[in-house]
């Protein structure tokens, strides 16, 4: 007995060869989870230093998003920062304002989606990463200590009666010996404070 198939019933079987391909890719459910390779931040920075924080990630289908969550120790309510993709590597980073980094620490977690809504987070809310924060090195700067006040001591005259009673021996012999008439080659002596 020969089956026949109608027009209609034609229609229903292209359609359905049409969409079985769908179908099938639909029936194949994406659970994996994006992988995420962190190393975290130095445990120690300088405050008021912006800090970039980086993050590879990768993911079987492909990554939807990245995201940085990040406070103040001691504040409430994390602030997020979407992470960038560098080019077309699997690179993402974000940077923090040099306000965002305060003495005496920050916490932050990473959190990875893909397109199915998988999620994976390098720390989390209620155990972040912890860096801590110490003041910047240029943060307090300080002023030059002013030179010691002079001492206004006879030490100082000294010298100077020194030098000008160098000055004049010096004088004194060059006149001594120019010509004047005299072969007289007696000494000069020259009394006064020894310099301290």
């Amino acid at each position: 007995m020969a089956t026949h198939i109608h027009y209609s019933n034609r229609g229903a079987l292209l359609g359905l060869l049409l969409i079985l391909p769908v179908a099938l890719q639909a029936a194949t459910v994406d659970a994996t989870a994006p992988v995420v390779q962190h190393d975290p931040v130095a445990s120690e920075v300088g405050a008021g230093t912006p800090l970039t924080i980086s993050a590879t990630v990768t993911d079987n289908v492909g990554v939807a998003k990245v995201t940085l969550f990040y406070r103040a120790r001691g504040e409430s309510d994390y602030q997020r920062l979407a992470m960038k993709r560098i080019g077309n590597t699997d690179m993402f980073i974000a940077t923090l304002d040099t306000d965002d980094v305060r003495e005496p620490a920050f916490e932050y977690y990473i959190e990875a989606g893909d397109a199915a809504g998988n999620i994976l987070l390098v720390g989390y809310a209620l155990s972040p990463l912890i860096v801590s924060v110490t003041e910047s090195r240029f943060a307090a700067t300080e002023e030059p200590a002013p030179p010691p006040p002079e001492a206004k001591s006879g030490a100082k005259r000294a010298t100077w009666l020194w030098v000008l009673m160098g000055v004049g021996v010096a004088a004194l012999a060059v006149g001594a010996g120019g010509g004047g008439g005299s072969s007289d080659s007696g000494g000069v002596s020259v009394n006064g404070p020894l310099p301290q």
